[in-house]
């Protein structure tokens, strides 16, 4: 009996070609003959998986089903490195084709995010301390409006309890000042905190002694230390609530618009309260790239302004009335809510020289104090940005309680800011 000769199996090139040729000939057969759709997709499906199988290609990790909360583990890993959801997993798995400081990073932060959800307490009430600053009061009274509102509409319409603790900080801040009115929330056994982050040691203490399950919304501001920032953004279950002061910066060079055309110097005012957070410097930075885009030939010169005492704004116009007389001054633009010391030094250096109209330069920052009404009245300021601290102080609440309730991934949340000139918004 005769030996019969081993069956060759095609390869990949040949099945390719045949798959080539047998679409070639379907697509002729479709056209001119009856050779039906359903034929043609059919041959189509079969040469197809001749070529690519079902198993698992070279170097493709299988998926099998992952718990949610590793799921929530992996996005957050993937949004504070800056990698892919699948990059992460990939890692984690034991992939190659990563280096070895990338996968030692993923590896780290993946043992450091290893904590248990926020759960809500048995007694179905969970308790959020809250620090704030206390002036300007105008301000922060209405994100205490906020947050009161949020809890009793949570109470109302879905049955959620929640209970506050209120703690004020002044400014300047000081390091005893944060301590204290920090200390109380030892005792208070919060589930949650919504903490605007004071740059000082006694905040970071307090900050590192929160257990690892607690979540914390990181209120209106960050720090402007790197070091400082790093410490609180990779802290898991922390987020930020607030404005994206870098956005704000650019609607403040749009108050001006077309005016940004004719000028050559605008003066950028930081005051000393503000010079380790990073609102005020990412909005100065806003506004320079949107300033400047509009007139390239446009200098924006950064100082800072002093905030305490009565003589603030006559120690400031003393600095700026050589420039404004001048000439070389067309703006101020104040980046933090201290514009009134801007346009009082403005209008004294106008008074003493007895300078008419278009002679002095234009002011705008940011809030609207009881103090800039009256240069918002007779032409001194222009216009100015306005928080929504109100809708963050609620998102700030909603976002801690579908932590608790739904253990939903806790993620950033910017409110956009509103431009107001001459009192019209936009």
């Amino acid at each position: 009996m005769t030996e019969k000769p081993p069956i060759r199996r095609a390869g990949n090139f040949q099945r390719f070609l045949c798959f080539g040729i047998t679409v070639s000939e379907c697509s002729v057969s479709f056209l001119y003959s009856d050779v039906s759709v359903c034929t043609f997709c059919t041959l189509t499906f079969a040469f197809w998986h001749g070529i690519l199988p079902k198993t698992a290609r070279k170097g493709r990790i299988s998926m099998p089903a992952i718990k949610y909360t590793d799921r929530l583990l992996i996005r957050q890993i993937a949004s504070r490195t800056g990698l892919t959801v699948s990059s992460v997993y990939k890692i984690l798995s034991g992939a190659s084709g990563f280096s070895q400081s990338t996968r030692e990073r993923v590896e780290r932060m993946a043992q450091e995010l290893q904590v248990r959800l926020p759960t809500l307490p048995a007694s179905g009430v969970f308790t959020v301390g809250v620090l704030i600053p206390e002036h300007p009061t105008y301000f922060w009274s209405e994100a205490i409006s906020g947050i009161r509102r949020t809890v009793q509409t949570l109470r109302e319409e879905r049955g959620i309890r929640v209970e506050t603790v209120f703690r004020f900080v002044h400014f300047p801040i000081s390091d005893s000042a944060v301590e204290a009115a920090l200390e109380p929330f030892s005792g208070e056994g919060c589930n949650a905190y919504i903490l605007y982050p004071a740059d000082c040691p006694a905040f970071l203490r307090f900050f590192a002694a929160i257990p690892s399950g607690v979540p914390v919304v990181l209120f209106n501001d960050l720090p402007e230390d790197p070091d400082r920032l790093r410490t609180l953004r990779e802290r898991p279950l922390t987020v930020y609530v607030g404005a994206d002061n870098y956005d704000e910066g650019i609607l403040a060079a749009h108050v001006l618009g077309a005016r940004l055309s004719g000028m050559r110097n605008v003066l950028a005012l930081l005051s000393e309260d503000s010079l380790g957070t990073t609102a005020a410097k990412r909005r100065i930075a806003g506004f320079t790239h949107a300033a400047t885009e509009i007139n390239p030939g446009l200098s924006v010169r950064t100082d800072f302004v002093a905030v305490n005492g009565k003589l603030a704004a006559a120690f400031l116009a003393a600095r700026i009335e050589p420039e404004i007389l001048s000439g070389g001054m067309d703006c101020i633009y104040v980046s933090t809510g201290v514009t009134h010391i801007a346009s009082a030094a403005i209008a004294k250096v106008r008074r003493r020289n007895c300078l008419p109209p278009g002679t002095y330069p234009l002011c705008l920052g940011h809030e609207c104090s009881p103090s800039d009404r009256l240069y918002l009245l007779d032409g001194t300021q222009c216009g100015y940005v306005k928080q929504d601290i109100y809708s963050q102080a609620r998102a700030a609440v909603e976002h801690l309680a579908e932590a608790f309730l739904s253990g939903a991934t806790m993620q950033d949340v910017y409110i956009r800011s509103s431009v107001l000139i001459n009192g019209g918004e936009r």
